[in-house]
Formats: C-alpha cells, sequence, structure tokens
C-alpha cells in the first residue's frame, strides 16, 4: 500500500506501508497507549509504531514515524480504524436552520484522499525576489506545537521547516522579517501541497433540507479505547478456559466467530 505523501529519505520519497496483523492483541495494546491519556502527537506515534509493520522499506520506529506529514499521520491513523472494521459510522448532529436533531450515517472508506504534490515533501514560495524551500510540518513540529504557548506556534513552526540553505541570511532573522501577509502566503502553499483526508462533509436535514457541515475526526481511533473487547475477552475465557495471550492473538474475525458460536449455544439452550 501507498501512503498520499511519504517519507523522504536518501533524497527520494518512498510510499510504502503495511499494517502488523490486526488481532486483538494490537488492539489492546492500541487501548493500552491511548488509555494513559498523553498528549495527542506523542499519542499518536506510539500507535502508528505498534500498528505499522513496515514504513517506506523499512521497519517502524519513533523517530521514522515522526518524520510522516500531519497528512499521512491523519490517512494512517483513518486506515487503521477501517482495518478494526470501524467504517459505517452514524453521527448525530443539531441543524444549523431548524436546530432539529437529526441522524445518518457516512461510509468512511468513500471519503477522499488527496496525494501530495509533485516537489512533496518541499513547498517552494517566491518571498521578496528569491525562492525559498518549506518542509511540510510532520508529527515532530505538532510535538513543538504542543510544547510552546499559541502566540510562538506558527513562528516556532514555520523556523523549524524553513530550509537553511534556501534563503541567504539566518533561519529565524528570515522569518522574523516577513510580514503577516507573507506568512498566510506559506500556510497556504503548504495547504495546497500537502496531502489531505477529508474532514468536513455536509450532511442534509431531513426536515428543512439544508446542508450542514460536520468534522469528521481524522484520529477519532484515539477515543476507541478497549471497546467491549475486555468482555470478549471474559466471554470467550469463560467458555474455552483460554488464556489472554490465546484469545488476543486472534484475529478479530476468527474472535468474532467464536462469539457468535457462544451466542448460539447460549440461545440453544434457553
Amino acid at each position: 500500500m501507498q501512503l498520499p505523501g511519504g517519507v523522504w529519505q536518501d533524497l527520494e520519497r518512498k510510499r510504502s506501508f503495511s499494517f502488523a496483523p490486526i488481532t486483538g492483541q494490537l488492539a489492546f495494546n492500541i487501548a493500552e497507549i491511548t488509555e494513559q491519556g498523553g498528549k495527542i502527537p506523542e499519542t499518536i506515534d506510539q500507535v502508528l509504531n505498534v500498528a505499522l509493520r513496515e514504513l517506506a522499506g523499512e521497519a517502524a520506529t519513533l523517530s521514522r514515524v515522526a518524520t510522516l506529514c500531519i497528512g499521512d499521520r491523519q490517512f494512517l491513523m483513518r486506515e487503521l480504524l477501517l482495518r478494526f472494521g470501524d467504517s459505517q459510522k452514524w453521527y448525530s448532529l443539531k441543524c444549523c436552520e431548524c436546530e432539529q436533531i437529526f441522524d445518518f450515517e457516512i461510509d468512511l472508506v468513500k471519503l477522499p484522499v488527496y496525494e501530495g504534490s509533485k516537489d512533496y515533501p518541499f513547498v517552494k514560495i517566491l518571498l521578496r525576489g528569491s525562492e525559498a524551500v518549506f518542509r511540510l510540518p510532520n508529527g515532530s513540529d505538532q510535538v513543538l506545537l504542543t510544547n510552546c504557548p499559541a502566540v510562538q506556534a506558527q513562528t516556532s513552526i514555520l523556523i523549524n521547516c524553513l530550509q537553511a540553505d534556501s534563503v541567504q541570511t539566518d533561519v529565524a532573522v528570515f522569518i522574523a522579517g516577513l510580514s503577516d501577509t507573507e506568512k498566510e502566503k506559506i500556510e497556504a502553499a503548504m495547504d495546497a501541497a500537502s496531502p489531505a483526508v477529508v474532514t468536513d462533509v455536509q450532511a442534509t436535514c431531513l426536515d428543512c433540507k439544508s446542508d450542514n457541515r460536520l468534522y469528521i475526526d481524522p484520529y477519532e481511533l484515539l477515543q476507541r479505547g478497549y471497546g467491549d473487547l475486555l468482555a470478549q475477552i471474559h466471554r470467550i475465557a469463560t467458555s474455552y478456559h483460554w488464556s489472554e495471550q490465546q484469545i488476543l492473538a486472534l484475529s478479530i474475525h476468527r474472535r468474532e466467530h467464536y462469539l457468535k458460536m457462544i451466542e448460539a449455544d447460549r440461545g440453544m439452550i434457553q
């Protein structure tokens, strides 16, 4: 499979990735990470590190995961959610016009994914008569944002992403001299060049037919927690007397089949 962006390595854009087998053990490991309540960027690093078997031709590591651009990280987190079978999602929304609450379903598989530009992961922008080159923000930059005051966030990211050899002066001095309009130009160019998953969808109110906007969180997997995994382990262990490790080693589909047989036996007994 391919990333919409990719990893920049050895002057080459590498896009391959694969997930580890989707087992109960993986679901359990992810739940253990998310239940710790850490900051979102670091949590995403840890989740992707355990979930990815291969990233750009090599084993996934925390440092390699941190180099993924924001769009790739969102893409992988949503793809991982889909691997766990959470593609058909129901949402409730309060209409912006008539204020009635209505429900609607979205198939996450059908949401478009946009690839990065031809110069990925770099963006070339004409500023003050010369071409400055910026790297697209990545996971390390997300971590930076969580650890610096909001008023410094934009400046810190631009300093981090500006390629020093593309300007004739100190990077910090160059960024400090930019106007708000120039900074907006840089952000717009980065947005246009970045890979992306759709996060905003429209839903039509059933009563007044008005269009409503809904934000689809690309990191929804972080809210999944244990779900009913522990209850499933309990039911299977009670019926078959297997260990937790044996049960977690099952694929999702095999675990579901065992649960269906358990429920069928209970129905026959009743």
